[in-house]
């Protein structure tokens, strides 16, 4: 019990030095790509939208063929009323997997 309670302490220190960094602008410092999936995770949780995109917008650079964080933050970007980032994170879709196309422009319409 009081190793887990040790172990949620430096948790906590963990993601307050991650607010810093991330208020700050350092979120393309941050790597691997796995380490920015649990921050992802972390202000998901909290409902912290503008950290979450960032750190998609962080993940979209190092996972760059991973169609879900593209489909994420498009759906992200919708969500906060950034219409034409929506637009173009979707687009990005296509580019990699035009199979997608229909539902890209569903997803786009939606948008209008």
């Amino acid at each position: 019990w009081a190793q887990g309670r040790g172990a949620g302490a430096r948790y906590e220190k963990g993601f307050a030095a991650a607010d810093k960094c991330l208020d700050a602008g350092g979120s393309g410092t941050l790597s691997p790509a796995s380490y920015v999936e649990n921050l992802v995770n972390h202000y998901a949780e909290k409902e912290d939208w503008p950290r979450v995109i960032m750190l998609y917008e962080r993940l979209s650079n190092l996972s760059k063929g991973d169609i879900k964080v593209w489909t994420n933050l498009s759906s992200l970007y919708a969500k906060i009323g950034e219409k034409e980032k929506a637009i173009t994170a979707a687009e990005k879709i296509i580019e990699l997997d035009p199979g997608m196309k229909g539902e890209v422009e569903v997803f786009i319409r939606g948008l209008e």
